[in-house]
């Protein structure tokens, strides 16, 4: 009898030490497995790397292309590689071939109404006079004043011609608000003011990523751009040139400095598409087009912790590659643009800039020869570590 209480407690005692493995196991690889699970497309060098994780005998990825339709494949993750635990079919896509970059560019882009660039008082006759009260933030985008649709100042400036209170509609980070204001009547114009300083069209520095082979559409990422990106509406873009490289210091991104001509013969090509992955449009300049050398692509799962390279203009020579590590590359299915953290380690970059700084935002990444993503941050406690886009992200948004 106690034998067989002996071997029901041994017994009992494995059981449960195999089910909190089991699970421990679940746990460790559940970040991966949901986020292919909850991918709708992937390619084939994800597939690639999906197949060679079968060689893991505590979770193995088993992955088949249907035989009645190759582009569907058939995942499959498992337990010591017995248990089944998910399964799952996807639409499967070829690694796409596009033409890569890693030029400077300059942007000129226009949104939807006017930007707020700046926010002061009003001399009036009395004392000088503050129209808002911290309710209204520089990189506000004012749409309409009173349900009058605002485009340009002169729409703006034609609202404001009396002291009646009035209804501002801004857009902030994608949402509308409606804020309340009374002009003030300036003591040496005579003129109603709101105290601000605001553009019709907003500029920045970055670079272009690369531009499909097919259509001649592009991707690039830029500084100052991302905020309210959904919010703009059309543009251009055009080479810069640079004049020089401020260096970052802790807690404050360095700059690359640069000029634009924004003449029609110096036009790249035209913005049709912004959001929080990058700009977008169509490349006109054939020249510029043929410039550029082919490449091909990898998702998001092909890419590993490890070597790469970088792809930037920084001294109006041409795109150099430039070594850097890839410390992390989170594999979330959501497009976010922080998915890969990349630390600088070239000594002749390190030297010029002191790591990542501004204007290298869209900058190619580069792995095992293939385009993964693009440079999109920078740590300001550390310039030579930042972020990354996978390039699936900024690929989806010239699909759709």
């Amino acid at each position: 009898m106690k034998a067989i209480k002996k071997f029901s407690f041994i017994f009992l005692s494995l059981t449960v030490v195999f089910i909190i493995t089991c699970f421990s196991i679940y746990l460790i690889n559940l970040h991966d497995i949901k986020a292919i699970f909850d991918a709708s497309v992937l390619y084939m060098s994800d597939l690639e790397v999906l197949q060679n994780k079968t060689s893991n005998k505590l979770m193995s990825t088993n992955v088949n292309l249907e035989t009645s339709n190759k582009s569907m494949a058939k995942i499959e993750f498992k337990l010591f590689d017995i248990f089944k635990i998910k399964t799952k079919t996807v639409e499967v896509v070829n690694d796409r071939e596009v033409l890569l970059s890693g030029d400077l560019i300059a942007m000129q882009l226009k949104p939807e109404g006017v930007f707020v660039t700046k926010i002061h008082e009003v001399e009036t006759m009395d004392n000088n006079s503050k129209v808002f009260d911290g309710n209204i933030m520089v990189g506000d985008i004012i749409t309409s004043v009173n349900g009058n649709k605002i485009e340009d100042i002169c729409d703006l400036q034609d609202c404001v011609v009396t002291g009646e209170p009035i209804v501002l509609t801004i857009l902030r980070n994608g949402k509308k608000i409606d804020i309340s204001a009374t002009p003030k009547l300036e003591k040496s114009t005579e003129i109603y003011r709101l105290g601000l300083t605001v553009e019709d069209d907003i500029g920045g520095i970055g670079t272009l990523t690369f531009i499909d082979l097919e259509t001649n559409k592009f991707g690039a990422l830029g500084h100052s751009i991302n905020k309210n990106a959904s919010a703009l509406k059309s543009g251009k873009i055009v080479k810069a040139n640079i004049i020089g490289i401020e260096k970052g210091s802790l807690g404050k991104a360095g700059e690359i400095k640069a000029y634009e001509s924004f003449g029609k013969e110096n036009t790249l090509g035209e913005v049709n598409k912004c959001s929080n992955k990058g700009v977008f449009g169509v490349i006109k300049n054939k020249d510029f087009i043929n410039k550029c050398v082919k490449m091909q692509t990898g998702g998001r799962f092909s890419v590993v912790p490890g070597d790469a390279q970088i792809i930037c203009d920084l001294d109006g020579t041409g795109a150099k590659a430039y070594n850097i590590k890839i410390i992390k590359a989170a594999k979330q299915n959501s497009s976010d643009i922080k998915g890969m953290v990349i630390k600088v380690t070239d000594k002749k970059l390190l030297s010029k800039t002191g790591g990542i700084v501004q204007g290298m935002s869209g900058s190619p990444i580069v792995q095992n020869g293939k385009l993964i993503g693009a440079v999109t941050h920078v740590f300001l406690n550390d310039s030579t570590k930042g972020y990354g886009i996978y390039l699936d992200s900024m690929l989806n948004e010239i699909d759709l």
